[in-house]
């Protein structure tokens, strides 16, 4: 699995001829970016 992930390019369309690894890697900094920092935090409404 090592070799597949890590030292293997790619061949997949938007793979570019990165490794596996190298495209997870790429995406996870775009989700983060998009995703985690734009998501906003709301209180739970209360009802009395």
């Amino acid at each position: 699995m090592s070799f597949y992930n890590d030292k293997r390019t790619n061949q997949g369309k938007r793979c570019l001829g990165r490794t596996p690894r190298q495209t997870w890697d790429d995406g996870y900094e775009l989700y983060k970016k998009y995703v985690i920092e734009k998501s906003e935090v709301t209180p739970e409404p209360q009802i009395h």
